[in-house]
């Protein structure tokens, strides 16, 4: 169904401060501040402030240039791998076999019958892992990357997978293996390190296509026609990917940290204060886009930040796209209609705007074409 813009009205003020999962901080809204902030790690830092332990850093999430460039390098063989033919076409076989299963079971549960088993087998093709390893992951449910950040709950099982697997690793083409054989400024990366960048490479890889699924499958069952529109032209799956992207925004904001007192769009900003750049924000300014809460599938063009900007621009973006590509062709091929049954939506809560980011649960019914 269609969502309203939560953020439309103070959007004009260039800023909001509020409190987020029970942090304070300043939201930068428009599309303009965003895009000049993003890059600007002088002033707003994505690395940790002094009272963080510098060990729990997701690198190289939480780092700046030059170590962030180093680190990122150390992923992005595997990051590029959706631009060549083979994971296109592996791609394209996972995901043409999850849609007909679905239409098998008739009623879905699309965040775990749909969305997760195809971001898991998704995440193995690109990192050059096993199918067991993919049905392990999808043992922990959806809240595995999560529950990696909350050290009171233990060692969670992502976590544990991992320290695992780089126990286990030796040179070899997969992630592990690469990592474990790595030259970092000529030394091997520590296990601190090796577990730090694997945990951000299940992030940029995984999360936003859970969100980013269950969205696009719920939208399609209330707007058949865009659904008719993919299955007689499924070319324009690449342009609807970025509208689906730009629309829901899987990626609703990320954090720095102010080095030095400002002044943002008339707010006072402390040095060590916490400033987001709300990517969801942004994707719906109407200075940057014509109608913002318009969802249209053949949006050209369509500049949006559903991805982030600059140095810290989300590295899993070109697997995102492959993936919700090959979905759509397989929808549209496949699928005669979508119903849903039940939904149970997620809000953010950004203050006192929320926003629906996407679904704990969407039960539907996939009927074949």
């Amino acid at each position: 169904m269609s969502r309203p813009d939560p953020f439309r009205r103070v959007r004009r003020e260039g800023a909001l401060r509020c409190s987020f999962a029970g942090s304070d901080m300043t939201l930068l809204l428009r599309q303009t501040d965003l895009e000049r902030t993003a890059g600007d790690y002088q002033r707003f830092s994505a690395e940790p402030d002094a009272r963080a332990e510098q060990a729990d850093r997701m690198l190289p999430l939480q780092s700046e240039p030059p170590d962030h460039r180093d680190y990122r390098r150390l992923l992005m063989p595997f990051f590029t791998r959706p631009h060549g033919d083979e994971m296109v076409a592996q791609i394209g076989e996972l995901t043409n076999r999850v849609v007909e299963r679905c239409l098998a079971l008739g009623a879905v549960e699309i965040v775990t019958e749909l969305a997760l088993p195809l971001q898991s087998h998704a995440l193995a093709i690109l990192f050059g892992l096993p199918d067991d390893d993919a049905r392990e992951w999808m043992t922990w449910g959806t809240q595995a990357q999560a529950l990696a950040d909350a050290p009171e709950s233990g060692v969670s099982p992502l976590d544990a997978y991992i320290d695992r697997k780089l126990r286990q690793a030796t040179s070899g083409p997969d992630l592990f293996g690469h990592l474990a054989c790595a030259d970092y400024r000529g030394r091997s990366l520590t296990h601190a390190e090796m577990r730090s960048l694997v945990r951000l490479a299940f992030r940029s890889g995984g999360e936003p296509l859970l969100s980013l699924i269950a969205n696009a499958i719920d939208w399609l069952a209330s707007h058949p026609e865009d659904l008719e529109r993919l299955r007689d032209d499924p070319s324009l799956a690449p342009a609807a990917t970025e509208e689906f992207v730009r629309y829901f925004s899987p990626l609703s904001h990320t954090t720095r940290i102010a080095r030095h007192d400002s002044v943002v769009n008339g707010m006072r900003v402390r040095a060590g204060s916490r400033v987001s750049l709300c990517w969801a924000a942004a994707n719906r300014d109407d200075a940057a886009f014509a109608s913002p809460d318009e969802l249209r599938i053949d949006r050209h063009p369509n500049r949006h930040l559903g991805f982030g900007r600059g140095h810290h621009a989300c590295p899993g973006a070109a697997h995102t796209r492959l993936v919700m590509q090959c979905l759509l062709r397989a929808v549209g091929r496949h699928v005669g209609s979508i119903a849903v049954v039940n939904a149970e939506p997620i809000v953010e809560h950004f203050g006192d705007i929320d926003r629906h980011a996407g679904f704990r649960q969407l039960l539907a019914r996939l009927t074949a074409r």
